[in-house]
């Protein structure tokens, strides 16, 4: 963001008479003076030697905008001053165009001619050189080579006399470059452009001696890479021979114009003119913007930016300040988008001045003129934040003291103060900070310093002894501080101590405060340091003991209420007696009234009576687990308790405690098992004791089903056993086939038995 500054104009100065008067380029000489250059009349007092139709008028003045000598070149017709440079040789070269033949003008070839004059530190006149053909041709801007010699760059619409390159008719124009001698003798001479209207405005040149050209094309051939529409900004390298490095075009569908190029710091600046906001061209403010383009030194487009309003600006000249700082001057309509004012009509322009930055942001901006409309070609920075503008007014108000009449050279001095100044509205020589003025020169009623305080009362100032009367007298942020100051305390309960964590320092005693800040309770006047200390657990003399002096007692909580407290829940109390709580710490288990020492032990697994031992000195049971249910204990998984636990009998006499059909005395039947637990299968039995009977198993093995195919001559049951001798499935068994669904039994091998009151069969099967 730019920093605030003030623009005021040091002078201003007109030169011309009741004709015209035009200023058009301006340079800082070697002894600190400045060089304007343009076009004038004869009826000007300062260029009484020019002819009827005037010629190049250069006016030479002081810092201070004072005339120290004009002088007029030319001959029977207008000459134009366009451009003016200091030479290495001492003197200032200065370029134009001329339609005259005479006078000081020596070889004419017709029409108007490229004319370089070359003038001496007082303005005698050393050389002259007319360039061109019997067309139209004329000189806009001149540099000087490393090796001393002149590169003019222009338009020529002539294709003959020096000019035997031209790339379109006399009805079009190309670029035109002539490189002069030191001494004032042509070069050579190149044409640069395509069919159509090509104008050279504006060269430069970096420190190798490549040369830059820009200006505007509406050619899209020849040395014209594209055209984007009407006409576009045009930029060409070239060397030191004039060959072409690069040619690029840049801009938008409509009219696009270059009138400056510099270079910088290894990159190149053009400014201009754009009605476009397409292709190269984004950010247009409406109508007609100065446009300024920023090149990288091959030609490729870096950025660019659009200054104006909503009305019409134009950018001539741009100028570097220093390292980061460029000066651009032109003219403005608007008063609205970048610019704040506007003195001319709605149809006049204004000069326009602005700086900024090397990415294009404004630090400041100044537009100046009268009503009738003014322009601004060329500025220069002069002293440290001094600039001098020049160009053309045709008014005599606003800024514009006088005028000749029609139109003079008009030059403006502007300075730009970025000093401060403050009110001083109590005239004690102290400046309010917070009410400022941004000026060159310091305002009536404002002071340089900004320290004051109070700007409405000239007894509080910096300089004054701080008093004790609550007011910061002397403005440096502290108040009474020459006064005696003391700490005081707040004492809310009215007891005279104290609170320390409420201070307040004063020069004056504080109602509702003291000097001590010795109590620690400043809602309660009975607690204080001259308070007894009672029993009632808070610190009543505030020495930060509770109920020090008195009687303790150890209490245990007894949350059971059995009589007997938990030695882990203690609290010490000047109070004998709580409720809840007990004398001494003798409970073993707070929360279960039926445990306490003394009490009787029951088998529960607990330590009913407290010393230490849980169900001691009663009768313990061997038991065994009857998982089956049947009466008879499983040897391998017994207790030994105070008591029978549930599913547990004394007995360990069972063989399978899965099976409630294997158990000590039950039936043995003749399925391969030890249905007795007397350790032998089927014992005193025979298949022969009934009839066999022979049966098939299909499929087998099998997955989901088993078919049985057998003879039977009544009505039985079938069992299926595991491997390990385990019931899996039993049913009623209907003689002759007979299909079983063994779909949920685990793969293995199984047994299944057919069994008949008189029969008995047995077979294997083997599941997937």
């Amino acid at each position: 963001m730019a920093q605030a500054q003030a623009i005021e104009v040091e002078w201003e100065k007109s030169f011309g008479g009741i004709s015209y008067e035009d200023a058009y380029d301006i340079i800082q000489t070697p002894d600190s003076n400045i060089l304007i250059v343009g076009e004038g009349g004869p009826w000007a007092a300062e260029f009484s030697d020019c002819g009827e139709y005037g010629g190049f008028i250069i006016v030479k003045i002081n810092e201070d905008g004072e005339l120290l000598w004009s002088k007029c070149y030319g001959g029977n017709e207008y000459s134009l001053a366009h451009a003016i440079i200091n030479s290495s040789e001492g003197g200032y070269v200065v370029a134009g165009e001329t339609y005259a033949s005479d006078g000081d003008i020596t070889g004419a070839h017709g029409n108007s001619d490229f004319w370089v004059i070359k003038i001496s530190d007082t303005g005698e006149l050393e050389w002259q050189l007319a360039v061109g053909g019997t067309s139209h041709d004329r000189a806009s801007e001149i540099i000087q080579s490393n090796d001393g010699s002149y590169l003019v760059v222009g338009d020529s619409r002539s294709i003959n006399g020096d000019i035997n390159d031209h790339h379109g008719t006399e009805s079009t124009s190309d670029f035109l470059l002539a490189k002069i001698s030191s001494g004032g003798e042509l070069l050579w001479v190149k044409s640069y452009g395509g069919p159509d209207d090509d104008n050279g405005v504006s060269i430069a040149k970096d420190s190798l001696d490549n040369v830059y050209l820009t200006g505007f094309s509406f050619s899209a051939s020849g040395d014209v890479p594209e055209n984007k529409g009407s006409t576009d900004l045009w930029v060409l390298k070239v060397n030191t021979d004039g060959g072409i490095i690069w040619s690029k075009t840049f801009g938008g569908s409509e009219t696009d114009i270059g009138n400056d190029i510099v270079i910088s710091n290894g990159y190149i600046y053009t400014v201009g003119e754009t009605y476009s906001n397409d292709y190269d061209v984004s950010g247009s403010h409406g109508g007609r913007d100065g446009w300024l383009i920023k090149l990288t030194i091959d030609g490729e487009l870096e950025y660019q930016k659009c200054f104006g309003g909503s009305s019409f600006e134009e950018l001539f000249e741009v100028e570097f300040i220093s390292g980061n700082e460029i000066l651009l001057t032109g003219i403005s309509g608007s008063n609205n988008g970048d610019l704040t004012e506007h003195f001319g009509l709605s149809s006049k322009s204004d000069f326009w001045a602005l700086t900024i930055d090397t990415i294009g942001n404004i630090i400041w901006q100044k537009s100046l003129g009268g009503s009738l409309g003014e322009y601004a070609y060329a500025g220069l920075p002069s002293n440290v934040n001094q600039f001098i503008i020049t160009g053309t007014t045709y008014s005599s108000d606003g800024y514009v003291s006088e005028n000749g009449g029609g139109s003079d050279m008009w030059t403006v001095k502007l300075k730009v103060c970025y000093d401060k100044y403050f009110a001083d509205i109590d005239g004690d020589g102290f400046g309010d900070v917070s009410n400022d003025s941004i000026a060159c020169n310091i305002p009536i009623g404002y002071v340089s310093d900004s320290t004051d305080c109070n700007d409405t009362n000239p007894d509080i100032h910096p300089l004054l002894l701080d008093i004790c009367n609550s007011i910061d007298d002397n403005c440096n942020g502290a108040t009474d501080e020459d006064a005696i100051v003391t700490t005081y305390y707040l004492d809310n309960d009215g007891d005279l101590f104290g609170n320390i964590l409420f201070d307040s320092t004063s020069c004056n005693v504080l109602v509702g405060y003291v000097e001590n800040s010795d109590d620690c309770n400043d809602v309660n006047a009975e607690i204080n340091p001259l308070i007894s200390e009672t029993c009632n657990g808070i610190d009543d003399n505030c020495n930060i003991e509770i109920d020090e002096g008195l009687t303790i007692y150890t209490l245990y909580a007894d949350i059971d209420g059995d009589t007997f407290g938990n030695p882990d829940a203690a609290v010490d109390t000047c109070i004998e007696t709580i409720a809840g709580y007990v004398n001494n710490s003798l409970d073993c288990n707070d929360t279960i009234a039926d445990i306490y020492p003394g009490a009787i032990e029951l088998c529960n697994y607990l330590d009913d009576d407290c010393d230490g031992l849980a169900d001691e000195n009663l009768a313990y049971i061997l038991s065994y687990q009857d998982n089956d249910d049947d009466n008879f204990g499983n040897p391998l998984i017994d207790s030994l308790a105070c008591e029978l636990p549930l599913g547990y009998i004394v007995d360990n006499t069972d063989c399978d405690d899965t099976n409630a059909d294997i158990y000590p005395g039950a039936e043995e039947f003749l399925n391969g098992l030890d249905d007795d637990c007397d350790q032998i299968a089927d014992e005193g039995l025979s298949i022969i004791d009934r009839e066999i009977n022979t049966f098939s198993l299909h499929p087998n093995p099998t997955f989901s089903t088993i078919q049985i195919n057998a003879i039977f001559s009544d009505v039985g049951t079938y069992t299926i056993y595991s491997s390990a001798g385990q019931l899996i499935i039993s049913g009623v068994w209907n003689s002759g086939d007979q299909t079983i669904s063994v779909i949920t039994l685990a793969p293995g091998v199984y047994s299944i038995q057919l069994e008949a009151s008189n029969s008995i069969s047995s077979g294997f099967f083997v599941k997937l």
